[in-house]
């Protein structure tokens, strides 16, 4: 549905989207998307209704006098490059594999989010989110790691969302369990 090329999303990626089509699509999931700096989302990715990437683009300066833009409204290019510098500062954005995002949740331009992190619902993130991290609030804080440090590494080395498809598919209630040999014993066997 996503034929954006500042956009990138994983396999098996989904958004719940309630009734959404299209364009819609887009311009819900990523208000102002356009300019060059990209949204990257990993494979098998959960986002809830309701959740906003949002573009560096959308930003309106706040180190001037006035946060308005007049830059879009009478478009002139020399108004608009500070403008443009100031969003092409903010980066890519880029989400890692099997991360799940509540609904409506809100992330600011060129955030991190590692590999199987939680969002909780209504969540503001304005600052990177490790690995395995559950966050949540307004701006999101650390609630907690979803695992040991010992555990973490070892899901971070055996990448199951790269493997291949039937191998996801022959082990997916180990990988729907909490047995760390077991996945271990699968991921190299």
């Amino acid at each position: 549905m996503i034929d954006d090329p500042s956009i990138e999303i994983g396999e098996y990626t989904y958004a719940h989207m309630e009734y959404l089509e299209g364009e819609r699509v887009i311009r819900s999931l990523v208000p102002y998307s356009f300019g060059n700096k990209r949204l990257i989302i990993g494979k098998f990715c959960s986002i809830g209704f309701g959740t906003q990437f949002i573009s560096p683009y959308a930003n309106h300066q706040m180190h001037s006098f006035t946060t308005y833009p007049f830059w879009h409204i009478f478009s002139q290019k020399e108004t608009m490059d500070p403008w443009l510098k100031d969003a092409e500062a903010k980066g890519d954005t880029i989400v890692g594999n099997d991360v799940w995002f509540g609904r409506e949740c809100v992330i600011l331009p060129g955030i991190q989010i590692g590999d199987g992190a939680v969002i909780a619902a209504r969540a503001v993130v304005t600052q990177n989110v490790p690995p395995y991290a559950i966050v949540g609030g307004n701006p999101a804080k650390l609630i907690k790691y979803r695992f040991d440090q010992e555990i973490i590494d070892e899901l971070l080395k055996i990448q199951w969302w790269n493997w291949d498809l039937d191998m996801i598919i022959q082990f997916h209630t180990i990988l729907m369990g909490n047995d760390i040999d077991k996945l271990r014993s699968v991921a190299s066997p």
